[in-house]
């Protein structure tokens, strides 16, 4: 089942070569998109993987709306192959993806081959590394700030607490797969820390965090989908 709201976004899925669809159980029945069909689900390196599911369209309309209107230089953390950052780039971003898995040369080239395909390669830089150490050595400032990397508690808490004052004035954060008990906890520190939120009813939970006078856009979920109670 693919949901598509009011919100809309480019088609980049006929660019990602080696994608399949199909629902998971973490994403409420909804088809997620995965990489590595061109692998066996056994494989030592990539199998684990193909069980890790990209942004779906919906939410990837909402990350897409979200950064048309901030526009200026974002962080990915947690890139894979390359799907938020292609979307992020798509509209308008200088895109710095952060994965330690890029570290993998056959990896890396996957998510090349994605973000070349979609024309997005020029507008992102791949840094292969854990987000700790990407924060660490990096004291950049950035418009949008994408969490996805480990799920595994405390690790999208330390992004949050890493993110937090890392990002510029006017600018944004987005936190991925809310409905997991350590991505609550990332986003119960943010609203502490005196961020304004918005929660998108989608398969994963997508939360929002900005400060005035930033508008989020409006989205219509899919009747479907349980709310994210945070």
């Amino acid at each position: 089942m693919i949901y598509r709201s009011n919100l809309t976004a480019p088609d980049l899925q006929m660019y990602f070569r080696y994608v399949t669809s199909r629902p998971m159980p973490h994403s409420q029945g909804h088809d997620v998109l995965t990489d590595f069909s061109d692998k066996a689900d056994d494989d030592p390196v990539f199998g684990i993987y193909k069980q890790c599911g990209f942004w779906t369209h919906d939410e990837a309309a909402i990350l897409y709306n979200v950064a048309n209107k901030i526009m200026g230089h974002w962080l990915d953390i947690g890139g894979l192959t390359g799907w938020t950052a292609a979307h992020e780039a798509a509209a308008g971003c200088q895109v710095l993806s952060v994965d330690p898995m890029y570290a993998t040369a056959e990896f890396r080239e996957r998510a090349v081959a994605n973000l070349t395909e979609t024309r997005m390669h020029v507008y992102v830089q791949l840094y292969p590394e854990t987000s700790n150490c990407f924060f660490a050595h990096n004291d950049g400032h950035f418009n949008g700030i994408l969490i996805d990397g480990d799920h595994t508690a405390p690790q999208p808490l330390q992004d949050a607490v890493n993110a937090s004052p890392r990002v510029l004035p006017r600018g944004v954060i987005l936190l991925h797969d809310a409905i997991y008990d350590s991505g609550k906890e990332a986003a119960r520190y943010l609203i502490s820390d005196g961020w304004k939120h918005k929660v998108y009813r989608t398969p994963h939970g997508v939360v929002l965090f900005y400060h005035d006078p930033f508008v989020p856009p409006e989205h219509m979920p899919d009747p479907n989908i349980q709310a994210v109670a945070l």
